[in-house]
């Protein structure tokens, strides 16, 4: 079978490396670290249009927004044993990226205020509901 594919693939120009199945390349941590949002924001349909584009790069700034000022994460801090020995993962306080951010003092004043002043812009409904718009814009993108 993959000696026909590769003999099209040839044929057309077309160049491609196969990954056979149970590769151990199919299963690599930094491919998978953040996939749940594509599925989960962008879809998992082909986009291959302009028009697609312009569409993704309007939903996944509105992601973005959302995900940095507004998505309080949990970072594991330590492990420790509970009483029957078995090893428990303990983690900080919720708090969203800009928090984090700001708490680590890597930013000048400057940045901080500018960040600060841009979240407080932001409407958190708004940010929602311009996601669910791009969102079907992208599902009646790929249906055509």
């Amino acid at each position: 079978m993959h000696e026909a594919v590769g003999s099209w693939a040839r044929v057309l120009d077309i160049h491609y490396s196969p990954v056979f199945k149970d590769h151990r390349r199919d299963c690599l941590p930094e491919a998978s670290k953040y996939q749940h949002l594509v599925h989960e924001y962008g879809l998992v349909d082909r986009y291959d249009s302009e028009e697609a584009r312009i569409a993704l790069n309007h939903l996944w700034r509105a992601v973005d927004d959302r995900l940095n000022f507004f998505t309080p994460t949990r970072k594991p801090v330590t492990w420790v044993k509970d009483s029957s020995g078995q090893r428990k993962r303990i983690y900080d306080e919720p708090a969203t990226p800009l928090d984090r951010l700001s708490e680590a003092g890597v930013m000048s004043p400057s940045q901080e205020s500018e960040l600060i002043t841009y979240r407080n812009s932001l409407d958190p409904a708004q940010l929602t509901s311009e996601i669910g718009h791009w969102q079907e814009r992208l599902k009646s993108i790929s249906t055509l």
